[in-house]
């Protein structure tokens, strides 16, 4: 279980993910439609995000809503290797879970998905991971550490986003995702948050599966 996630790691998270969007995306960018039409070469076509070549409404926002490379190399390198990573899918139900997950006191989690932090604009706007401000009702905060079965293989999800108030309404928090997805292997680590929260404490019951 860990191995598997080690060598995605290395092979196709770092070499493919890291080099590839460095030294290749600039060519599958520029000869995209050619690469698209034909779904090859697969090497380039792998680094390609389909659909969304400049990122979602609230990217897109951040970059003032500029189409050109710029945004669109960022959005790789916040979205790497969408293409390859939803055409590599496992599927399966997903049983037999184990662990445990701190979540929300009086919320209706069952602590089987990743701990998420999503937030508002100073004017209460939802705007997906982009805004200053803690959107406690659409997070799902706490700890969770978690394992289980899809076709006989084990697998494992930890993930963290758990604020930690600083002083007022400053909050601290890493957020951090190691493990499988929905269907795939995946990683996200942001050591180094700093959000708005107008609340003295969140509290946080744990459950166990």
């Amino acid at each position: 279980m860990i191995l598997r996630y080690v060598i995605w790691l290395i092979g196709v998270q770092l070499i493919y993910g890291v080099l590839g969007n460095i030294f290749l995306f600039p060519i599958a960018f520029m000869f995209r439609d050619k690469i698209r039409r034909k779904n090859k070469p697969k090497l380039l076509w792998g680094l390609l995000h389909d659909g969304s070549d400049y990122g979602d409404e609230y990217f897109l926002k951040k970059y003032k809503n500029k189409k050109n490379y710029w945004t669109a190399w960022n959005w790789a390198l916040r979205n790497p290797l969408h293409n390859f990573y939803y055409s590599h899918k496992i599927i399966g139900p997903h049983t037999n879970f184990k662990g445990y997950a701190t979540i929300q006191s009086n919320r209706s989690d069952t602590g089987k998905a990743w701990r998420t932090l999503l937030t508002n604009d100073e004017n209460g706007i939802f705007t997906y991971k982009y805004g200053k401000w803690i959107n406690p009702d659409a997070s799902i905060l706490g700890k969770q550490k978690i394992t289980f079965t899809i076709n006989g293989k084990r697998y494992f999800r930890y993930s963290g986003a758990k604020p930690v108030r600083l002083w007022k309404n400053l909050w601290y928090i890493c957020e951090y995702k190691f493990g499988f997805e929905n269907s795939n292997w995946a990683i996200q680590f942001h050591p180094f948050e700093f959000k708005r929260l107008n609340a003295r404490k969140i509290n946080y019951t744990t459950i166990h599966l």
